[in-house]
């Protein structure tokens, strides 16, 4: 129901530990269909308020790319009890929506998560509203995919990037690198650094997919259509490398007002 924009690992099936690849291999084979289920999120015993979440923890996006499935398991608990966590810290009204207790049980149950098995990945990161900047760096211009895709109602358009995850993490370490030696603040490239350590938790051969989503709606056609951020990220980057601030700033500051002008709707709502 937020328009948010994602960022998706789709691991090839084999790769999958042997336990985990027989039950991932049988739901390509079964491809159930999606659910239209919501479960509450941590307030199980007080029915009037809550976080609701898609029931779909077991389920996953699944796609074939030159023969071979590859697999982006949801794991939606996970990632719903990271997000009500980050919800808490970031809010200064915090607590009105996240109790202290709440998030020391979803704290506690991601912790019991990770400790029962260690392997566990998330293979989605999610952004309310925007796209984070940073994502766009391991893409390129020409791996742009715009489409337009058929509703229950009417048409919408789909904007998303799409490469093996070996190339993007080449380019997220160039940009890292980039952002270092020019003197950037750390918080910065600090951010880049977070976005390697998790892209090199799963195999090179994966894909990776940056996806618009439903932020689609938030942005005209005709500026969608001309939407060029993963090609203006990196002219921003390579101007930077050559020394040139003055025209990497020009850029960065463009591309930074265009997306703050799309966030902005998110204090008007």
């Amino acid at each position: 129901m937020v328009p948010a924009s994602h960022l998706r690992v789709y691991q090839p099936l084999e790769s999958f530990p042997e336990a985990e690849r027989s039950s991932w291999t049988d739901y390509v084979r079964l491809r159930p269909a999606p659910t239209r289920a919501f479960r509450h999120l941590v307030y199980e015993d007080d029915e009037r308020m809550g976080a609701l979440i898609p029931d779909d923890d077991g389920n996953a996006l699944v796609k074939e790319v030159n023969g071979k499935w590859m697999v982006c398991p949801k794991r939606t608990r996970i990632r719903a009890l990271g997000s009500l966590l980050t919800l808490g810290g970031s809010l200064p009204a915090g607590g009105m929506w996240v109790p202290q207790a709440e998030a020391r049980k979803a704290a506690e149950e991601l912790k019991g998560i990770y400790e029962s098995d260690p392997s566990v990945r998330v293979h989605i990161a999610s952004a309310a509203w925007h796209v984070p900047l940073r994502w766009f760096i391991a893409f390129d211009d020409s791996e742009r995919i715009l489409t337009e895709e058929g509703g229950r109602i009417s048409t919408r358009k789909r904007l998303r990037y799409e490469t093996d995850l070996g190339t993007a993490r080449t380019r997220l370490e160039r940009g890292f690198e980039i952002l270092k030696e020019a003197g950037i603040p750390e918080s910065e490239w600090a951010r880049v650094a977070d976005l390697i350590g998790w892209a090199s938790g799963f195999p090179s051969e994966s894909i990776i997919e940056l996806d618009y989503g439903t932020l689609t709606d938030l942005i005209d056609a005709e500026e969608l259509d001309a939407d060029r951020s993963a090609g203006e990220i990196w002219a921003a980057l390579e101007a930077l490398s050559l020394g040139d601030m003055e025209e990497s700033g020009l850029r960065y500051v463009a591309l930074v007002r265009r997306w703050e002008r799309i966030r902005s709707i998110e204090a008007s709502n």
